[in-house]
């Protein structure tokens, strides 16, 4: 199984190294996506063995997301991981991420932060948004899922390039609900996600605020359009 990693990534030069060395025990090839940083990423993350795509200038983490799962389709890949930069994803569980994709055949397989106790960490506000579009996606697409917007997740290539390009922010409820809607067979398993203690969310307070609106929108694009 031909399998890389994608990392979206912009300023966390405090976590970026030791993801990619943690994440290259499993993975060998390792594709930080900087995306338009002003500090340290890119330089640590290639002294760290990683191959680095460079924005000049700072897009959405669906943009970043997007760039570097082309670029990996085009390299051959079978399967492409993706984690998040910021410590929240613990490389340790790639492992089983990558035998559970192998061992039931899915499109994808999600990290979920609801069949952990890790979720009860976060504001009643995110909580509720993730469960309420958790719940959204599972009427609206015949499926079951706890976590839509988990960005630790592993992706089939074939599976993926069925699917349309997500928003350049905010793409995580997009594109599962396409996934759904398209019947593709989508697993999960536990993992704890702590609360990021370094760096900055890429949603800003405004895009924390309309995040819901656009979510909601989303949804509705896919189920008309997609």
């Amino acid at each position: 199984m031909k399998v890389c990693a994608v990392i979206p990534a912009f300023n966390e030069e405090q976590t970026i190294g030791r993801i990619i060395q943690a994440t290259k025990k499993y993975i060998n090839n390792v594709f930080v996506i900087n995306n338009g940083s002003t500090d340290n990423t890119a330089i640590i993350a290639r002294e760290c063995g990683a191959e680095v795509i460079d924005y000049c200038a700072k897009r959405g983490y669906g943009a970043a997301q997007y760039a570097g799962q082309q670029f990996a389709i085009q390299k051959g890949y079978d399967y492409i991981l993706q984690l998040d930069a910021d410590g929240q994803h613990n490389p340790s569980y790639i492992p089983q991420l990558i035998e559970s994709m192998q061992s039931g055949n899915y499109d994808i397989v999600l990290g979920s932060r609801f069949l952990t106790t890790s979720y009860k960490n976060f504001s009643l506000m995110r909580k509720s948004g993730i469960v309420f579009f958790s719940k959204a996606i599972s009427l609206l697409g015949h499926t079951n899922i706890t976590d839509a917007t988990s960005g630790f997740k592993i992706y089939k290539t074939s599976s993926l390039r069925k699917l349309s390009k997500p928003s350049d922010i905010n793409p995580a409820v997009e594109q599962m609900m396409e996934i759904a809607k398209k019947g593709m067979k989508i697993k999960e398993i536990p993992i704890e996600m702590p609360i990021r203690n370094t760096g900055n969310s890429h949603l800003s307070p405004t895009r924390f605020s309309l995040y819901p609106f656009r979510a909601a929108w989303h949804i509705i694009k896919v189920l008309i359009f997609k």
